[in-house]
């Protein structure tokens, strides 16, 4: 049977595991094959192992961003655990799929979030979504998420840290619900395609759009 060797770690046990290639080696089972191509390395340990598989997978398009951020977890990153402490901590884990509050299913953007605002920044977005949008999936939707973790930022940049009395006012009303935010900012991303912006992407209308109407009446 030809295809890409599998990768097996040989523990210290004696024990192997197949690292990368699950599919391929469960593939060639159905088929009848009892000997197929492997790849063996000798594991120093399960970080070893994790820290292998999202270097072979990272350019691979058929891995989930969720199994990516799962063997980052495995390899004790440090950037990783803080994001899952954080969630954890306020009720919330990384989903593959089905997405609502307390299931977030934008890991790409959990982590971009992290990036910009670190780990204070991101307990401050969870405490403020909670305190507006708690129940409302919309509100861990990617764009949302990403658009209030750059607002906090920006507000940071320029002096004006984020006041959660101030968001829980402007947010909290029953005509600015995650969902009616979520609409807004689709029109707003939309005219800008229309318009020809290039570059421009959901969150970035998210950003501006919660910008425009947490800064309204204040002096910057």
């Amino acid at each position: 049977m030809a295809c890409v060797p599998i990768v097996v770690a040989r523990r210290r046990s004696g024990k192997m595991a197949v690292v990368d290639g699950q599919q391929r080696a469960l593939a060639s089972k159905y088929a009848g094959f009892v000997n197929i191509w492997a790849l063996v390395f000798n594991s120093t340990g399960k970080k070893h192992e994790a820290e292998l598989f999202i270097w072979l997978n990272a350019g691979r398009k058929e891995v989930t961003p969720f199994e990516l951020f799962q063997s980052a977890l495995d390899a004790r990153d440090p950037e990783i655990l803080g994001i899952q402490e954080s969630l954890t901590q306020h009720g919330h884990q990384l989903v593959k799929s089905k997405p609502k509050w307390g299931r977030i299913g934008a890991i790409k953007a959990v982590i971009a979030a992290f990036q910009a605002i670190k780990r204070s920044g991101l307990d401050l977005e969870l405490d403020l979504l909670e305190s507006t949008w708690k129940g409302q999936k919309d509100a861990v939707s990617a764009e949302i998420f990403l658009g209030v973790a750059k607002l906090i930022e920006r507000m940071e940049s320029i002096g004006h840290p984020m006041d959660r009395a101030r968001w829980k006012r402007i947010f909290g009303t029953k005509n600015r619900t995650a969902a009616q935010i979520s609409h807004d900012v689709n029109t707003i991303y939309l005219q800008e395609k229309r318009r020809g912006a290039s570059g421009y992407y959901r969150y970035k209308a998210a950003e501006d759009y919660l910008f425009k109407l947490y800064t309204r009446g204040m002096q910057i």
